[in-house]
């Protein structure tokens, strides 16, 4: 007698596409990709190995992914069916992935890949000898904005995204956790871009609430990915604090600074109005461009008192707009020296009868801890293998004593071993060059 098992991959998946030939699917709305069907179905005949195992993919009206096995034979057990089928979508499939966002090629890094996340800028653990663990899980961004420190968007020059896959960030952050100790630490999710997109985000969050000394989870965000239901998840994950980007109230002219005629500041608004109401914490981070929009951060200073932002932080933490070497420059816009943005700001204290506007280390309870060792010391020449692809052109990224080391001015291939130079080790962000 023949036996049947349907399994509805998108019940335990985050993954919706149309099936014939070809998969083509997309994970949590932000990774798409399409792969050959019978591939998958091939990947899953080898993990079973069972004689006469029939095995048929399809998709319904909903764009869910059906999986249908039959056989003469006992069918493989569910529960093995899924985790195989979790294993293919997280860890097999990573170099055919592209960013929803910014149509880039997104590289998926898991304990598996064997790429560390301690020593570059662009995805990982950052670690700046205080009790505050920075965590990047993600690249790219749905804007693109004029001031942008980084370059971020769909027409930057950056060639490649990552993502981490969220249970080997808890575990390497545990590690980091035993270092600094256990103790008022406070885990602050940031992106090369805009971290809400990150598809794993409330699980992260969730988990990051469990671990030993974690009092405070915050994360910096333009707010446009962000929706009511998706701040309610969040919430309940355990999220503490938004910082909110927002740096004019003016339709127009948001949209000129975030570069996007999609940009909503009228729903940027409302999302942070529903912030203020929950019990999520909530700072506007507007940031001030000299002759672009000083006179718009007095009317975010009295939205944020009207709706109530700094239930227990500062309501607002104003930015300097400052220039990086990869980041976006606006033409004929010279920043504020710190003396003029800070003389600024105590001209609104004083003009609003609000404080601070001028933020210190207290107002956040960030205090010194020590950060883990460097494994190596500026001028040391190391044997390394190159692990993956950087963001930008003639960057790649190689692996040597548990840091992931930039090098710059190089194109190899991934897998290639050569000896490099170590030309920077501050805050254990690793840069090197190749010896030529």
């Amino acid at each position: 007698m023949e036996r049947r098992l349907v399994l509805n991959i998108s019940n335990f998946l985050p993954i919706f596409g149309q099936i014939n030939d070809e998969m083509k699917f997309k994970i949590q709305d932000l990774l798409e990709g399409s792969i050959q069907t019978k591939d998958f179905v091939n990947y899953l005949k080898k993990r079973f190995q069972q004689k006469n195992l029939q095995i048929e993919v399809s998709s319904n009206e909903k764009n869910e992914i059906l999986v249908k096995i039959e056989s003469i034979y006992d069918l493989p057990e569910q529960n093995e069916l899924e985790r195989h089928i979790k294993n293919y979508f997280t860890f097999e499939i990573g170099e055919i992935l592209i960013n929803k966002y910014t149509g880039r090629k997104i590289i998926y890094i898991t304990k598996q890949s064997g790429i560390p996340l301690i020593g570059n800028l662009s995805f990982g653990i950052l670690l700046h000898n205080t009790n505050i663990i920075e965590i990047r899980p993600v690249t790219g961004c749905p804007l693109q904005c004029i001031f942008c420190s980084v370059d971020e968007g769909k027409n930057s020059k950056m060639r490649v995204d990552y993502i981490v896959e969220p249970n080997y960030l808890i575990e390497e952050i545990r590690k980091v956790i035993n270092v600094l100790g256990s103790n008022q630490l406070e885990a602050h999710i940031s992106a090369q871009g805009e971290p809400t997109i990150y598809p794993h985000l409330v699980e992260l969050i969730s988990k990051l609430s469990k671990l030993p000394g974690i009092q405070i989870i915050s994360i910096q965000t333009n707010g446009v990915p962000l929706t009511e239901e998706y701040i309610d998840k969040l919430e309940k994950a355990g999220l503490t604090r938004i910082n909110l980007s927002i740096n004019s109230l003016d339709p127009k002219k948001s949209k000129q600074l975030a570069n996007s005629a999609s940009y909503d500041i009228e729903n940027i608004k409302k999302i942070a109005k529903y912030v203020a109401k929950s019990k999520i914490d909530l700072i506007l981070t507007p940031i001030i461009i000299p002759g672009k929009n000083e006179e718009d951060i007095d009317e975010i200073i009295r939205f944020s008192k009207k709706i109530g932002a700094g239930k227990n932080c500062p309501p607002l933490g104003i930015q300097n707009y400052l220039i990086y070497q990869f980041g976006r420059k606006i033409p004929k816009v010279k920043p504020f020296s710190w003396k003029k943005f800070y003389d600024y700001l105590r001209q609104l204290e004083k003009k609003h009868e609000i404080k601070p506007l001028v933020l210190n280390k207290k107002d956040f309870n960030i205090n010194r801890r020590k950060n883990p060792p460097k494994p190596f010391s500026k001028g040391d020449i190391v044997d390394i293998k190159i692990a993956t692809y950087g963001r930008r052109k003639n960057q790649m990224m190689g692996v040597q004593s548990g840091r992931t080391i930039q090098i710059i001015k190089i194109q190899k291939k991934i897998g290639e071993k050569i000896k490099v130079r170590i030309i920077k080790t501050e805050r254990n962000i690793i840069v090197a060059e190749p010896i030529r």
